[in-house]
Formats: structure tokens, sequence, C-alpha cells
């Protein structure tokens, strides 16, 4: 627990305070019930380009035990990178695996990305936003979606990088979106820093 929120790994991700930014990947287990409310928030931490079959690709609360609820009514989810100058792969990841059905699933709050000083002061996109949860970057405005798997019993969050759907873009511009979309796996470092930055800074209200 942190102030309002909840987190399955270590907090905060910082390097200038020595934590390595994968520590902070972690699986919590709960046995009892968990009731959110207006305010709070879930961080959820996602290490980019890794496997969504390793379990330490990000975290995962597990709630145990029949009959006891999972209520998300009011949180919000902060979609934490442990690195920003990667993309997060493409896939369905899940925040919550509980043995009843997530209830208040529809007053869920507003999904964020939480930026940390998980780079170096001279590494190219250093987040600006340090520590904040910003509601408005394209990830969440038009890449992510919350929903529920496993007949209701997981929170899950869903990312489909899609540059080349964007409204209002000339046929060049969806062109070139077109070939971030296909370069979201690539092992160029520095391919993973100009789509890492477009997710970053691109805000819904530029287009």
């Amino acid at each position: 627990m942190a102030g309002a929120g909840i987190s399955a790994g270590a907090t905060p991700i910082d390097i200038d305070d020595g934590v390595e930014p994968l520590d902070s990947i972690g699986t919590l287990d709960i046995t009892g019930d968990v009731t959110h409310t207006a305010g709070s928030f879930i961080r959820f931490d996602v290490a980019p380009q890794t496997a969504l079959t390793n379990i330490d690709s990000s975290d995962l609360i597990n709630q145990f035990g029949v009959g006891n609820v999972y209520d998300v009514n009011g949180a919000a989810i902060r979609i934490s990178p442990t690195d920003i100058n990667l993309a997060i792969n493409n896939g369905t990841y899940t925040i919550v695996d509980s043995d009843e059905a997530i209830a208040n699933f529809n007053p869920l709050a507003a999904v964020g990305v939480q930026f940390n000083d998980n780079v170096d002061d001279d590494g190219p996109f250093f987040a600006n936003q340090t520590g904040s949860n910003n509601l408005n970057p394209v990830l969440v405005s038009e890449f992510t979606e919350l929903g529920l798997a496993d007949s209701g019993t997981n929170l899950v969050v869903t990312i489909e990088h899609n540059f080349s759907d964007l409204d209002g873009l000339t046929s060049n511009e969806s062109s070139l979106g077109e070939a971030i979309d296909q370069s979201i796996g690539s092992t160029n470092d520095d391919v993973q820093d100009f789509i890492a930055a477009w997710v970053k800074v691109m805000e819904l209200d530029r287009f």
C-alpha cells in the first residue's frame, strides 16, 4: 500500500534512490475482501518488451478464497512502465486474479500512465511528468482497454498499438503509423526510443 494506492511490487521506481526498476514488479496474494473507494488506485507495473507468459513481466494481485470479494468501485488504474524508453508489448495483461467475480467494474475510474524516475538524467526521453499519473497520453486514450476475463473473475488490461488508425491522419501519416505499429517489438534501441517517445508525448487533444 502506498498512500491511496495498492501495488503488487516495490515502490517507488527511482534509479536515483538505488531501486532497480524491475524489482517493482511483484505478485501480491490476498485472502479476504478488498474494497476500493473513489480516489484510490491500483498501480500496475509492467516491463516493456517481455513475454506475456513470463510471470516477472508485470504485477499480479491474486485474491484467494471462495466468497471473498474484490470490489474495484471508484478505483483508477495507473500503468507504470519499468522503462519509459521501450514500448509495452501488445497483449492482454491480468491485473487482478480473483476466485470470485470482480465487483463494480462499471464504476471503475480512468486509466492513466504513471511516469517514474526510471532512466538516467541524460536519457533521450526523460519523463517530465515524474511520479505523476497522466490521463491523456495516446497509450491510454487510444491503445488501452480495461475489461474482465475468465468468467468475470479477472481484471485485465489489453494494449494494442494502432497508430495507423488515429483520427485525422493523412494517408502519409497513416502509412508512417502502420510502420510504427509493425515495429512495436523491434530490438533496435533507437526504434524503441522513437516509439516510446510518441506514446509518452502524444495526447488525445492533439487530434
